[in-house]
């Protein structure tokens, strides 16, 4: 009983301390999200669920003297120190060389290590300590925790329907971990005044491209630099559900497969002046543009594409200062008329045909003979 008492103690100090116990337990004033589980996040609490910290606290004081580990397996590591925390632990080797440090006084101590495998929250525990398994959000769980940091509410008000399909394409894309949800509340709370987005799809197939909103995206109407990576190819659905906004300024695409008599989607944007073309971000032999777009474009770059032929003139790339051209392989020439913008500074060519660095060196040439 008295053993018990000293630890009531520890415990009752720790709960006093914003630097011990007190950040591991939920905020008794957070609302409940369906269900028991919820997770609250700040300077100082951690991000994590009723029912799992309950049953750790009862762990971390109970009866057995033994010196007992607490693996916890399922979740980014999210732990803060009580009695002796190890955080993302990773090898068992790790383990077998940390262990050593800690004798076993038989005083009831405990360690509780966090890890993202399995097979290491397995191998060290015994069998009177098993891994604790911590379960993801569903996607409702976590557009409500979403929610809950940057409305204070389970449900988007009113007044800011407009970022809903974002946001849930967001919460989405956290893949159930609370921590990832809590950090990109940060950037929800700065639409619509988001200036830089990085957005990355990976999947095996998408069926249906609506259920990503894409076409949402036009509605960060002060966004300047966006990147968008893909993973697989896109289908029917997928043009009519990509809509950026005007105001971008850089645009990086990475592997969406768009067609070439698409680029006026982007041609169009009257401030662009950075565009990055990566990993057959267009496919297709020939590339026409249009008199009038690329306005203000000033760097292009292509990078691994089967474009056969570009067929350009200077008109269509007024304020052009760099050209940066990689691994297309199949391209037979860069434009000759390329050489007669005016602003034109460089162009880099790497890895491409020979027909094509020939005719990088034929403008060089005519412009030296210019000079």
């Amino acid at each position: 009983m008295k053993r018990l008492v000293e630890i009531d103690s520890i415990v009752e100090e720790l709960l006093n301390d914003r630097r011990g116990l007190k950040d591991l337990l939920p905020r008794k004033d957070f609302p409940v999200l369906g269900s028991s589980r919820h997770a609250r996040v700040g300077k100082n609490v951690m991000v994590g669920f009723d029912e799992d910290v309950m049953e750790l606290k009862h762990r971390l004081t109970g009866w057995e003297s033994k010196l007992q580990a607490i693996p916890i397996n399922g979740m980014e590591a999210w732990g803060r120190r009580y009695l002796i925390v190890l955080d993302d632990m990773w090898t068992t080797e790790v383990w077998d060389d940390l262990k050593r440090i800690f004798p076993d006084d038989v005083n009831g101590s405990r360690i509780m290590l966090t890890t993202r495998l399995l097979d290491v929250a397995v191998y060290a525990t015994d069998s009177f300590s098993p891994p604790h398994q911590i379960c993801l959000l569903d996607e409702e769980k976590s557009w409500h925790l979403l929610c809950q940091e940057v409305f204070g509410q389970e449900d988007c008000p009113p007044e800011f329907q407009e970022l809903e399909d974002i946001g849930k394409m967001i919460a989405r894309n956290c893949n159930g971990l609370p921590l990832a949800t809590s950090v990109v509340e940060e950037v929800l709370r700065k639409f619509p005044n988001l200036k830089k987005l990085g957005v990355s799809y990976y999947a095996d197939s998408i069926e249906d491209w609506s259920a990503y909103n894409l076409k949402n995206l036009v509605r960060l109407s002060k966004l300047e630099n966006l990147k968008c990576a893909f993973t697989w190819p896109p289908n029917e659905t997928f043009l009519p559900n990509l809509n950026f906004p005007q105001s971008l300024k850089k645009l990086t695409l990475i592997g969406s497969k768009l067609s070439w008599k698409d680029m006026s989607i982007i041609g169009s944007f009257p401030h662009l002046e950075v565009l990055k073309l990566r990993r057959f971000a267009f496919t297709g032999e020939v590339w026409e543009p249009v008199e009038g777009e690329f306005c203000r474009l000033k760097f292009l770059l292509i990078e691994e594409t089967n474009l056969v032929q570009w067929i350009a003139e200077n008109t269509h790339f007024p304020c052009l200062e760099h050209l940066i051209i990689r691994q297309c392989r199949d391209l037979e020439a860069i434009p000759s008329s390329i050489g007669d913008i005016a602003t034109l500074k460089m162009i880099d060519i790497y890895d491409c045909s020979s027909s094509a660095v020939a005719s990088v060196e034929q403008i060089l040439e005519e412009q030296r003979d210019m000079e």
